[in-house]
């Protein structure tokens, strides 16, 4: 069926039962440390750079000692908060839409005035609102994000991996 979502929701998305049909399961180490049989890779979101809105790469260091104002539209705002707080940003405040919302103008701006009372120098947002073309009348970060893997993740991913069979 052409009308049927795709990931990450909709009709299309397999139920957690399906994971028993899994070669390698993979799992955020945050939401894994403490259960009792965890997937057998964990990574963690590592922040990398920040990107202005022409998708250009800066050093996080351009952001530290300034306030920064997090705005979002995903579905858990809450790990984006806790990862750009350790990157070493100062986050004093946030915004969050719902998840997939793209803010009109008139809501940016009313979120801008919020982070400029504040006495934010930029709108904190990430990487896929940048992409959905989030827009503001202040200065736009994307804060840049990458898996790592945590622990001996690695070497369990690959004795995992090297004993399937790919067609």
């Amino acid at each position: 069926d052409l009308d049927a979502k795709l990931l990450p929701a909709g009709a299309l998305r397999e139920p957690p039962q399906a994971a028993g049909r899994a070669h390698l399961l993979v799992g955020l180490f945050d939401d894994w440390r403490t259960a009792d049989d965890p997937p057998s890779v964990l990574v963690r979101y590592e922040p990398r750079a920040l990107l202005d809105p022409d998708w250009n790469e800066l050093p996080l260091a351009e952001c530290k000692g300034r306030k920064l104002f997090a705005v979002t539209g995903i579905a858990r705002p809450a790990r984006f908060l806790a990862t750009a707080r350790r990157a070493g940003l100062q986050v004093v405040g946030a915004h969050h839409f719902p998840d997939h919302h793209v803010p009109r103008s008139r809501q940016m701006r009313r979120v801008a005035s919020k982070a400029e009372a504040l006495g934010a120098a930029a709108l904190l947002v990430t990487e896929k609102d940048l992409a959905r073309g989030m827009r503001s009348p202040m200065t736009l970060r994307a804060l840049r994000i990458e898996p790592a893997l945590a622990g001996e993740a690695l070497w369990r991913a690959v004795e995992a991996i090297s004993s399937v069979d790919f067609y």
